[in-house]
């Protein structure tokens, strides 16, 4: 069976799984809660799946430092052909984007549990800043409520 003869398969898609996971959660439970930009959805989540895969069979091959600049040019060259986007849409496209490599990376010697670990924290860091910046948003909002009834 072609599942017990690779195990790289296996491995390929035990990542996967994790990597759609945790993108989920990035988006339909972080970014979606805080925001009401429902078209960024598929730009985080095809950025990280193509990344993902990408990373990974990249990371079976040996490339010139010449071919990784020249994604990354090819990658600049789009970002400046491209509308401007709001600051935190792109930390989430960032993270998207990075949570595809990290995800990807089973295979050079890291522990599935310390890339489940990198990943919690990287969701419960963001998660607790936008919980705190809506907090802030709210507590600002309620001042300056409360000075426009002084003025009243």
């Amino acid at each position: 069976m072609f599942f017990h003869d690779n195990p790289l398969f296996l491995q390929l898609l035990l990542r996967f799984v994790i990597d759609i996971s945790v993108i989920s959660v990035l988006v339909f439970l972080i970014f979606f809660r805080h925001s009401r930009r429902r078209k960024s959805f598929f730009s985080f989540v095809v950025f990280n799946i193509v990344i993902f895969f990408t990373a990974s069979f990249l990371s079976r091959v040996q490339i010139d430092t010449a071919f990784a600049f020249g994604i990354f040019a090819v990658l600049s060259v789009l970002r400046y052909r491209t509308r401007p986007i709001a600051m935190k849409e792109m930390t989430y496209l960032f993270v998207s984007i990075i949570l595809g490599v990290l995800n990807s990376t089973l295979t050079s010697g890291l522990h599935i549990l310390e890339i489940l670990l990198a990943n919690i924290s990287i969701l419960g860091s963001i998660y607790l800043m936008e919980a705190i910046s809506w907090q802030l948003k709210i507590k600002r909002q309620s001042e300056e409520e409360a000075e426009q009834n002084l003025q009243v």
